[in-house]
């Protein structure tokens, strides 16, 4: 009886420690294709092509658990992440573009396990990446390059960083 019930406990507490190891994923995104009709326009809307490629993200990301979204607050990078949020039924979260720190303190102190997207900028992506622990594949994106999806795994200190490609293919940027 002694020994079943030792068992028992012990059991117990390899899959609590199992479940309070698991990985975070983060996945990183540029906003999908934004209007340029008016190039002065400093906040544009997505264009067709970018609502299509927003659906596209959403699906793709259709089955995996995502706990909490984050974007910056302009209409190219919320809309990108409105039809996934929709889907999940999550609050978009914005972050300031110029202080990643505070974006990714905010990643790294959320529970073991938690998942979430960010969706950013071309010139904002990879230092977000960056800042987490990950190593970058590409040198740089540039305006074209709309279809990439950066996934990070912490653990602990760990990270790994997996890049794909979601939605139709549109980019000038090859991988290493």
């Amino acid at each position: 009886m002694k020994k079943t019930l030792i068992f028992f406990l012990f059991a117990i507490l390899i899959s609590i420690n199992v479940r309070a190891q698991k990985a975070s994923k983060i996945w990183i995104v540029r906003h999908a294709e934004k209007q340029t009709i008016d190039p002065k326009n400093a906040n544009p809307a997505l264009n067709a092509e970018g609502e299509k490629r927003a659906e596209d993200l959403a699906e793709y990301l259709k089955k995996e658990k995502v706990d909490y979204i984050f974007s910056t607050d302009y209409l190219r990078t919320k809309q990108t992440a409105a039809p996934l949020a929709k889907q999940k039924g999550l609050e978009i979260e914005t972050y300031n573009p110029k202080n990643h720190a505070v974006l990714v303190q905010k990643i790294k102190s959320l529970p073991q396990g938690k998942n979430s997207l960010i969706v950013g900028h071309s010139n904002t992506v990879l230092e977000i990446l960056a800042l987490l622990g990950g190593t970058a594949p590409v040198k740089t994106l540039t305006d074209d390059d709309y279809d990439f999806l950066f996934k990070l795994s912490l653990k602990r200190d760990k990270v790994k960083v997996k890049t794909g490609r979601f939605g139709e293919s549109h980019h000038s940027t090859e991988l290493k």
